[in-house]
């Protein structure tokens, strides 16, 4: 939407590579991409624009790599429905190592315990209903043996309700 991920990929490592998916329905989001190709070259730093469940399957038909990718980072659709996808695409198409998904509210929410989907309901009625979508395509993926999360983290003041985890995919 701004390019803060993209940006902080590419700050994390001077090699690095970044496809980046994105609507680009925000004004801002096409100028901000296109600074950022400015700063740090086309080759580094690629951008596409529209819907995931359409420009995945292209990106990866169409990539030198063959579609590979070492990290993933999901956050884009908001719904269960559309978030699951994107990852069940992501996990099938890239097959990355490690996975970084945004808008988790609790562990006990997104991990695949046999309550996650109950936790993400106390989750949206007792703390946040912002990502409710979001967080039970984790619980989902999780549950469907898609994703083991190793760790979770949350900006202060924001504790379970919109943190940041790191797992991998299950294949």
């Amino acid at each position: 939407m701004k390019g803060q991920s993209a940006l902080l990929f590419l700050e994390a490592h001077p090699n690095s590579t970044v496809s980046s998916f994105d609507l680009g329905n925000y004004r801002w989001s096409r100028p901000l991409a296109a600074l950022l190709q400015r700063a740090y070259g086309k080759q580094r730093l690629v951008v596409t624009f529209g819907y995931t469940n359409r420009t995945l399957p292209k990106y990866a038909a169409t990539h030198p790599r063959g579609g590979k990718c070492d990290v993933a980072f999901i956050d884009g659709d908001k719904t269960r429905v559309g978030r699951l996808k994107d990852m069940k695409e992501v996990r099938r198409l890239y097959k990355p190592s490690t996975i970084f998904f945004d808008e988790a509210t609790s562990l006990d929410c997104v991990s695949s315990q046999a309550r996650c989907a109950a936790a993400c309901e106390a989750d949206r009625r007792h703390k946040s209903d912002l990502w409710g979508g979001a967080t039970l395509a984790y619980c989902d993926a999780a549950q469907q043996g898609l994703i083991t999360i190793q760790r979770c983290a949350w900006p202060p003041g924001m504790q379970d309700m919109d943190g940041i985890c790191v797992g991998t995919f299950r294949y």
